[in-house]
């Protein structure tokens, strides 16, 4: 609601209403996919104005596979450096997923890997909640 500055008794403003969805989408917390703004008939005249959100589940863990413990740690510091913000507690974002997917892939080509492939997985342990697996396919050269 803090984000929500249309109020009841107000004149309708579709901008604002604009506004106020584009806010709560920019929390990060939200699916924009299943959000929308839900506009009806008030029974005594006016509009009834109502957000439909769908909260994103959090992240309780991110696994790696296929990485020794080494590498592991070694690219959580990089996911933590280059802010990705795919981490315990975070909301899941899927495009952040993606970004990371990305960014593991440089950094182990950057090191020598070759044919990096890199597969994110989810293991949902409840409606709010998900796992991250990371599976990583790669040949190291010395």
């Amino acid at each position: 609601m803090p984000w929500i500055k249309s109020r009841p008794g107000e004149v309708f403003d579709n901008d604002q209403i604009q506004k106020d969805l584009r806010a709560i989408l920019a929390t990060g917390n939200f699916d924009a996919q299943g959000t929308r703004v839900l506009l009806d008939d008030a029974p005594r005249g006016g509009v009834r104005l109502m957000f439909e959100v769908q909260e994103l589940p959090l992240i309780t863990e991110v696994r790696f596979e296929g990485l020794k413990e080494s590498d592991r740690e070694a690219v959580t510091e990089e996911l933590q450096k280059q802010n990705v913000g795919v981490q315990k507690g975070a909301p899941l974002d899927p495009a952040k997923v993606k970004k990371a997917q990305r960014v593991i892939q440089q950094f182990f080509e950057a090191r020598g890997w070759r044919e990096v492939a890199t597969q994110a997985l989810f293991e949902e342990t409840s409606r709010t909640e998900t796992i991250i697996i990371f599976r990583i396919n790669a040949y190291r050269f010395p």
